[in-house]
């Protein structure tokens, strides 16, 4: 059981537990090498609006440091085009500028 102010603070900040998520599956994901046991997340606290984006929550193996870590899947947003920007470190090469200006001035001289 948590401290009464830690539980305040959690209803304050708006964060959900998400350990119902979580232990649906039995996945371990802690090994204590001197007990030689594996132990399995308890809580996993995240924002509320975060929980409910979520589509899955997956524990992912590793054999290279005794925590595992944890995989989210969020729900499927459409994806939007990325837009081109002006790179503005390219205008601060003389070359760059001048390359620049000359295919500007044949552009608008071919019109």
């Amino acid at each position: 059981m948590l401290p009464k102010a830690c539980l305040e603070m959690f209803i304050e900040f708006n964060l959900i537990c998400g350990e119902n998520e979580i232990k649906k599956k039995k996945q371990y994901t802690f090994y204590s090498n001197p007990h030689k046991s594996w132990s399995c997340i308890d809580m996993a606290w995240m924002g509320g609006e975060i929980n409910e984006e979520g589509e899955n929550i997956e524990i992912l193996p590793n054999c290279w440091v005794d925590h595992n870590s944890i995989k989210i899947i969020w729900r499927g947003r459409k994806r939007t085009k990325p837009r081109w920007t002006l790179n503005t470190q390219i205008l601060k090469e003389k070359e760059c500028t001048q390359k620049l200006k000359k295919e500007l001035k044949f552009f608008f001289k071919r019109k």
